[in-house]
């Protein structure tokens, strides 16, 4: 448990600086680009994942892989073959993001986007560049996912935070400093991301207990192949569900249009940098419990985790979605971006906090190597969503697109967890919803709702961010006192003070 507990804090820190840097970044951005200019970043985020879908599930099985016998050095021959077999994979698939993006440029350039005031020629060069950041970045899921495998969690956050810095700073410096300019903007990322990639192979390859001189071998694939093929099926209907809003609004709408969705959706996905550190920290945790068959010290694992996650993500999500105008505005003191952009970030908020809530019961299914369910839920999901995505997105813009994500993951979260406590953890449901759940649900709630009724909020863009700080900290400590293993954890930390002292 300690072990978790240091991965978690280390996951947090390292999303936290993600988060803050990029709340403080985004408005720069967009000042020094425009919002044009800056839908290209949403064209970036999309292919990204797209391409993603590439890495069929390799990477969760690495992880779960090493997680379960990465300490156990019979299998250090077998677990180096594998290692360096996926590394030569993954190099080649970089290589043909970055031949795929360069040739397809023009057309998506021409025939796909909706350019405004940007001329053809610097979109294209634009989503070259972008290529090029993919096909760095692609590798870099391979090797953060074989060092959270090993419990580097620490090691994998210094490196985001670190080159994190280096690519968010290093790219607002160059825009002025250099020029105002998309290419220089993705010029930029494309070091940096050279520059984190190279840096997180060498430590993974460091961090490895394996053979000196590996060997490539095709058939090392099959120890991980059934559990990888069910990944590769739930990561393609996973993005096409994540990103079809996208896909189909890029077409339909203006890039400046599309560029307030991307603000937008920059606000929401915060969620995601709050729940992605319990999922990473978790998952291999789950699978070396299940390998150890130690079922009550997973049980009890499972209900502290949903718990922290609930804390971390319900009055987040409760303030997004109450006053989302008010954080726009005092985020940006753009009354345009606000008013374009509040609603969608009301209703994405509200999919994402959604879809968060199931992340630990997700990572439990996949620890178990139980990917039917999941995969049924999400082929289910295309089937319906991409029809009513291109018909919500023509009819109703940004918020349509927004408010089926919002409706997707409603329907998720019921059915997954009802029909996962049936064969896992048997008898876990109500504690699950009731208190792992229900009890910070509420108390958020109860701080936050009188808030946006009765008192009003602060003009001028530091008090307001001071009113929204003020409300939304009320609203994380009364989600934390009604929360039982929270309580636990902070009647230690006032312990832990008063014995130091």
């Amino acid at each position: 448990m300690a072990l978790l507990r240091t991965n978690l804090i280390a996951n947090f820190a390292g999303s936290f600086w993600t988060a803050a840097l990029s709340l403080l970044l985004v408005p720069v951005y967009v000042h020094l680009l425009g919002v044009e200019a800056y839908g290209l970043v949403g064209v970036h985020v999309t292919l990204q994942a797209l391409f993603s879908i590439l890495d069929a599930g390799l990477s969760t099985s690495l992880n779960r892989e090493l997680a379960r016998f990465g300490h156990d050095r019979a299998n250090d021959s077998r677990i180096s073959e594998l290692v360096f077999t996926l590394e030569v994979l993954y190099w080649l698939v970089a290589l043909l993001i970055a031949t795929v993006t360069y040739f397809c440029a023009p057309l998506l350039a021409v025939r796909w986007l909706n350019t405004g005031r940007l001329q053809s020629e610097t979109v294209i060069s634009a989503i070259r560049l972008i290529g090029c950041v993919i096909a760095l970045q692609f590798p870099f899921a391979f090797y953060s996912g074989g060092l959270l495998g090993l419990q580097r969690h620490v090691a994998v956050n210094t490196i985001n935070i670190v080159w994190g810095t280096i690519r968010g700073v290093g790219a607002a410096a160059a825009l002025w400093l250099v020029a105002p300019l998309i290419q220089v903007f993705f010029g930029w990322q494309l070091l940096a991301t050279a520059g984190l990639t190279i840096t997180s192979a060498i430590v993974f390859w460091k961090s490895l207990p394996a053979p000196k001189r590996p060997a490539f071998r095709i058939t090392a694939l099959r120890h991980v192949a059934r559990f990888a093929a069910g990944m590769s099926a739930i990561t393609v209907a996973g993005t096409v569900l994540t990103q079809i809003d996208r896909v189909v609004l890029s077409r339909v709408l203006t890039l400046e249009a599309f560029g307030y969705y991307t603000i937008a959706t920059t606000v929401a996905t915060v969620l995601l940098l709050a729940m992605a550190p319990i999922f990473s920290a978790v998952f291999p945790k789950f699978s070396q419990l299940i390998a150890l068959g130690d079922d009550d010290e997973l049980r009890v694992t499972y209900h502290r985790s949903a718990q922290v996650l609930s804390v971390v993500i319900i009055p987040a999500a409760v303030i997004l979605t109450l006053f989302s105008y008010e954080v726009l505005l005092a985020w940006t003191g753009n009354h345009a971006i606000a008013a374009n952009a509040h609603l969608i970030v009301t209703l994405l908020t509200i999919g994402y906090a959604l879809g968060g809530l199931n992340q630990v019961p997700y990572a439990l299914q996949l620890a178990e190597g139980w990917v039917r369910l999941p995969l049924i839920q999400s082929t289910i999901a295309v089937i319906f969503v991409i029809p009513a995505s291109v018909w919500a997105a023509n009819r109703y813009g940004g918020p349509g697109a927004a408010s089926l994500w919002a409706l997707l993951n409603a329907v998720f979260v019921v059915t997954s967890v009802a029909i996962m406590h049936r064969r896992l953890l048997r008898g876990e449901r109500a504690t699950w919803c009731l208190r792992d759940v229900g009890l910070p649900l509420i108390a958020s709630l109860a701080v936050a709702v009188p808030a946006r009724l009765w008192i009003a909020p602060r003009s001028g863009q530091l008090p307001a961010l001071a009113w929204l700080a003020a409300i939304g900290l009320l609203t994380l400590t009364a989600a934390a006192f009604a929360t039982p293993y929270i309580r636990v954890l902070m009647s230690e930390a006032l312990s832990y003070v008063r014995r130091r002292a």
